[in-house]
C-alpha cells in the first residue's frame, strides 16, 4: 500500500462518498429520531441554545402534553407573608386558566409551600437575606439572589422572569395577574 493512499482523505478514497453523504444527511435531517438523539447528545434545545429545561407540571387545569410547548416563566415572590401568598397563587392560577399561555415556576423565599404545590405548581426555594447572613455574612443578598435566579431561568428554560415585590401582593388581581401570561418570549 503505497503513503499517497493513507494520506489521501478518505472522501478522496471512496467512489460516490460525496453523493452517499448527502443522502444520508438529508434522511437524518427528515428524522425526528435522529433529531432528538442529536439534541440530547450536543445539549441544544430546539431554540440552539444550551441546555435542556427540565420538566414539570404546568399546574392542575393542564396536563403535561397540552402545557409542554408552553413558556415557563419565573414568578419570583420575595417578602410574602401570611394571606398574601395563598392570594397571589389564586390569582396566577386564575390568569393560567383564562389565558392558557404560560407554565409558572415560583420562587420563594419561605417554607411554605402550600398555596402553590396545592394547585399544582412548580415551586424552587431561596434563602431569606437572614438566612444567608448567618450562612455566610460575606455575600451580598442581592448577588446570591440574582445569581440563583438566573440559574433557575437557564435549568428550565424560562421565557420570562417576573418578580413581584410583597407591597404588591393586593394589586395582583384579575388583569393585572393575566399579564403575566402575556410577557412576549
Amino acid at each position: 500500500m503505497s503513503t499517497r493512499s493513507t494520506t489521501m482523505p478518505l472522501r478522496a478514497r471512496i467512489p460516490g462518498y460525496g453523493a452517499l453523504r448527502a443522502k444520508a444527511a438529508t434522511a437524518l435531517r427528515g428524522s425526528p429520531l435522529a433529531r432528538r438523539v442529536a439534541y440530547a447528545v450536543v445539549g441544544l434545545d430546539r431554540e440552539g441554545t444550551q441546555g435542556t429545561p427540565m420538566g414539570f407540571r404546568p399546574g392542575r387545569y393542564f396536563t403535561d402534553v397540552e402545557a409542554r410547548h408552553l413558556p415557563v416563566v419565573v414568578i419570583v415572590v420575595i417578602g410574602f407573608e401570611g394571606d398574601a401568598t395563598e392570594r397571589l397563587a389564586r390569582e396566577i392560577e386564575s390568569a393560567q386558566m383564562l389565558t392558557g399561555s404560560f407554565r409558572p415556576l415560583f420562587v420563594i423565599d419561605t417554607p411554605h409551600f402550600g398555596p402553590f404545590r396545592s394547585r399544582g405548581f412548580a415551586v424552587e426555594r431561596v434563602m431569606r437575606a437572614e438566612e444567608l447572613a448567618a450562612a455566610n455574612p460575606l455575600d451580598s443578598y442581592g448577588d446570591y439572589l440574582f445569581d440563583r435566579v438566573r440559574s433557575i431561568a437557564r435549568d428550565y428554560g424560562a421565557s420570562s422572569v417576573v418578580p413581584v415585590p410583597a407591597e404588591a401582593a393586593d394589586s395582583m388581581r384579575g388583569l393585572t395577574a393575566r399579564l403575566v401570561g402575556a410577557m412576549p418570549a
